[in-house]
């Protein structure tokens, strides 16, 4: 299932997605969600979301891991594995300068 952060902002494609998720999941089919990179917007270093209509802040889809966040707290998930080639969280992307792993993250 390919995404982009409107069909997380706008109310009627957030609703039909989450529809066709359920669906998937009555049928035991493991969705599988992905970013729809070509089609979305290019990433932005300081891209501060807003949710339409709230004016708050909301998590942009820069990359998979923004949306596997996205996701589990909009069906409000007990959990979210993240898997990774890399030694842990950064503060940013690790092969940038000034890059350090962050020891606890809440």
């Amino acid at each position: 299932v390919l995404v982009t952060k409107p069909d997380f902002y706008n109310e009627e494609t957030r609703k039909n997605l989450f529809c066709t998720l359920s669906e998937l999941i009555s049928l035991n089919i493991v969705p599988i969600v992905n970013t729809n990179d070509a089609v979305s917007p290019p990433m932005y270093i300081h891209d501060d979301t807003v949710v339409p209509g709230t004016g708050k802040k909301g998590i942009g889809i820069k990359d998979n891991d923004s949306l596997s966040a996205l996701l589990a707290a909009e069906i409000q998930s007990d959990l979210l594995i993240m898997m990774s080639d890399v030694d842990g969280i950064y503060n940013k992307p690790p092969w940038e300068d000034g890059a350090r792993m962050m020891h606890t993250y809440t």
